[in-house]
């Protein structure tokens, strides 16, 4: 089967979040199954290139896991045509300024949430991506959860009548790759089956940067646990107006 390597900067994946979620979960893993599937039979392979400030922390953590590209140099990093894509997942104050460089660069770019701490920043980084003519994109993960899509699917039946507020408990909902300090402090369980987050997003950026060929098979994930909701009674006593 044909492969097609396609390269990313990955800055900020030193942190918890960028490590363990876009790294070791998504990118890595989606290497483990031997790519993402494209319409035409290609498996497009990412080659990660690893970047941060402190080079000894990104130097472990390269050898951790295998990465064979690391440095601490990013300007440089983003002067190299074969990585096309790049991602951030460090510091919210830093975001706009990283992401206007990689753009300049002419990079393809994809990074956490928030994009930028006030609307004319996150505006302004839009209109330069526009202007550059590069794909674009930040992680919304959530949004595509299985719970959360069981949800909205109940919401558009009208299961629940006439919603007049909400309240989210995190204690409430099956632990989707809780980190193991947050799951005790919420009390829920760290050993229950793990979907892996920002696999589908990751690859769908991946597809959208590449080609324009559709993807025919999904990266694996573990399905969540089913979500429990109240008997419809009780919802609706709750949500319909009196």
């Amino acid at each position: 089967m044909a492969q097609k390597r396609i390269g990313i900067i990955m800055h900020g994946v030193t942190g918890r979040m960028g490590m363990n979620q876009h790294l070791v979960r998504s990118i890595l893993e989606i290497r483990k199954q031997g790519g993402v599937a494209l319409k035409d039979g290609t498996r497009l392979v990412p080659d990660p290139i690893l970047i941060g400030r402190n080079a000894q922390k990104v130097e472990e953590l390269a050898g951790k896991y295998g990465v064979e590209r690391w440095s601490t140099d990013l300007a440089k990093a983003l002067q190299n045509p074969d990585d096309e894509i790049f991602f951030d997942a460090a510091s919210t104050q830093l975001r706009p300024k990283l992401l206007k460089q990689a753009i300049r660069a002419g990079k393809h770019v994809y990074c956490e949430k928030p994009v930028a701490t006030t609307l004319a920043e996150a505006s302004d980084l839009y209109r330069a991506a526009k202007k550059a003519r590069i794909k674009h994109g930040v992680v919304q993960d959530k949004l595509w959860l299985p719970g959360l899509l069981k949800l909205a699917t109940l919401r558009d039946e009208g299961f629940f009548g006439k919603i007049l507020s909400k309240v989210a408990a995190i204690r409430d909902l099956p632990p989707l790759c809780m980190p193991r300090r947050t799951a005790r402090m919420m009390k829920a369980p760290t050993n229950a089956p793990c979907q892996l987050e920002s696999m589908p997003a990751i690859s769908n950026a991946l597809r959208m940067t590449s080609s324009k060929a559709e993807p025919t098979t999904a990266p694996k994930a573990v399905p969540a646990p089913p979500i429990r909701l109240a008997p419809p009674m009780t919802v609706a006593a709750i949500t319909r107006s009196s």
